[in-house]
């Protein structure tokens, strides 16, 4: 069942990124998420790829970060605030099928603004 509805998601996910990358809409979504990627987290603003991949699925943002060249402290900051970060594409949808749109809405949201605050500190501490 899970591969049923999971499977249209992950493709959907990967279509998205792809025309992001086309139409060179992900600058921009670099570009807005600059503050928090560059000056919070420390790392570089294409960092912002590997977040949006994660949202898709989680080891695609993971995978995202292996362009990329960071330190061993932006490497641990990165994939901290992936590992807190907002379930995948699947997860939320089911997060939404079993809860209330309110209360699944505020996990979506608490767990991404938890993953963001907890890798601003550890930047702020290790990097």
């Amino acid at each position: 069942m899970f591969l049923k509805e999971a499977t249209p998601l992950f493709a959907l996910g990967a279509l998205i990124i792809t025309l992001l990358e086309e139409t060179k809409i992900i600058y921009k979504i670099q570009d807005l998420f600059k503050p928090i990627t560059e000056s919070f987290l420390r790392l570089p603003k294409e960092t912002a790829n590997a977040f949006i991949m994660g949202i898709i699925r989680r080891d695609f943002g993971a995978a995202g970060l292996t362009e990329l060249s960071l330190s061993p402290e932006q490497t641990v900051v990165a994939l901290v605030t992936i590992t807190l970060f907002v379930p995948c594409i699947a997860s939320i949808i089911v997060i939404f099928k079993e809860r209330s749109k309110k209360e699944a809405a505020l996990i979506w949201l608490g767990s991404f603004v938890l993953a963001f605050l907890v890798g601003g500190i550890l930047a702020f501490l290790i990097v």
